[in-house]
């Protein structure tokens, strides 16, 4: 990878990264100029620290070297749109990792039909709910129960003999025995995602 003119080889530190394996073979960044995303991540000291300084392996001649400058566009030139990048740290860290020591399948299951559930349900419409300040309507409430949705709110307190004897279910399967902080965390996540933009 290049980074502001110097070349990196990073096929030995995947592993040791923070951020995991996923945003180092990243088509954006892997083979590529990621000095942008570098940069928008980290403190540029983190180049001259000792055990990443060793990493460089090379420094690109300038005929190799981009002009930033030329790239951008002039004043009333009209750019092509692209396609949003996922970013490394964008989203929570037990969402993207391949191992977390504390997200579990259930975890996953669970962001999972959460997740479904809000950009199914709320997402869509909860611009016009802020804009016009209405509350959703009954049948959105009714289809968050359904979902569990509100069941999430107390799973956690020792309740899940009362859900059973309700047939309430929790999002992805999840047993409330299951239910620990982490799930708490999950749902507070994605419901703050799935009203995104109000």
């Amino acid at each position: 990878v290049v980074i502001d003119g110097k070349v990196y080889d990073l096929s030995k530190f995947g592993a040791l990264h923070p951020g995991g394996l996923p945003p180092l073979l990243d088509p954006a960044v892997a083979g590529k100029d990621a000095t942008d995303l570098f940069f928008g991540l980290h403190r540029a000291s983190v180049l001259h620290e000792k055990r990443y300084a060793r990493l460089q392996v090379g420094i690109l001649a300038k005929e190799d070297l981009v002009d930033k400058k030329a790239a951008k566009p002039k004043r009333g030139e009209r750019v092509q749109e692209v396609d949003v990048v996922a970013l490394p740290y964008a989203e929570a860290m037990g969402s993207w990792r391949r191992h977390s020591p504390y997200y579990t399948e259930s975890h996953h299951r669970f962001r999972a039909a959460v997740r479904e559930f809000m950009d199914t349900e709320i997402k869509p419409n909860c611009k016009a709910w802020d804009d016009s300040g209405e509350l959703p309507s009954r049948d959105i409430d009714k289809k968050m129960g359904e979902a569990g949705i509100f069941a999430c709110l107390v799973a956690n307190e020792g309740i899940g003999d009362l859900l059973r004897a309700h047939g309430i279910e929790l999002p992805g399967g999840v047993r409330p025995e299951e239910f620990d902080a982490f799930h708490g965390l999950i749902f507070s996540e994605e419901c703050r995602r799935g009203v995104d933009g109000c």
